[in-house]
């Protein structure tokens, strides 16, 4: 393949191109007589239109003799292409193979980024799902975090008697004599306690939660 040798044969033609110097008379008197008519009128335009004709026929017979000469010309060039275009079938036909080589690569770096994209945002938005679903959880079973501040209008206060330069006041105290005897409409439930052992036992909690004989641990609650 490395030796191998491309070999044309071009035409082999005449140095040297002669025209006939008659043809060249009969072109400068066509012309002189063409450049006589300054303004076609009725009397010449039949006249005009047969130096038209004439000038016609002298460019086509220099023509044909331009074609004769240039043929072998025109043969060699065609030849030289045809050699030229077999040699270099090899690179073009391996050029097109690595444009397809690259062209793959690049549609399956494409599929990749998109594919691993997609994956990202599916894990996301699976990520958001959960833990709004957590929170849902939580909330069901802490109660919602949101804190609600309730404000009680304050008990009105009883104004002592005065007297001058004397002041008085009244106050009610208490002993707690037996717990046990208090009646349930003075015991006040203390949400803040609650919390506090829901944060202590979260972990355990939320890992109960997911059973389906989950059980309330306290009651009334």
């Amino acid at each position: 393949m490395a030796n191998e040798l491309i070999k044309i044969n071009l035409p082999d033609v005449t140095q040297e191109i002669t025209l006939e110097n008659e043809w060249f008379q009969k072109r400068d008197t066509m012309l002189a007589e063409a450049q006589g008519y300054t303004v076609a009128t009725a009397n010449n335009a039949d006249a005009i239109g047969e130096s038209v004709a004439k000038l016609g026929k002298m460019a086509s017979k220099i023509e044909a003799e331009r074609k004769k000469l240039t043929a072998p010309f025109l043969t060699a060039q065609k030849t030289i292409k045809a050699v030229v275009d077999k040699a270099t079938e090899p690179i073009a036909a391996e050029t097109m193979r690595l444009k397809g080589l690259l062209a793959e690569f690049a549609e399956t770096e494409r599929r990749r980024l998109f594919e691993e994209s997609r994956k990202a945002e599916m894990e996301r938005l699976a990520r958001e799902a959960e833990q709004a679903e957590q929170r849902r959880q939580e909330e069901e079973l802490f109660g919602s975090s949101t804190a609600v501040t309730v404000i009680e209008p304050e008990p009105a206060q009883q104004t002592a008697p005065k007297i001058d330069g004397v002041r008085l006041s009244e106050a009610v105290t208490f002993d707690v004599m037996d717990e046990n005897l208090i009646p349930v409409q003075f015991m006040t439930f203390d949400q803040a306690k609650l919390r506090a052992w829901i944060s202590d036992h979260k972990a355990e909690l939320l890992e109960q939660l997911k059973r389906e004989d989950f059980r309330q641990p306290i009651a009334g609650i």
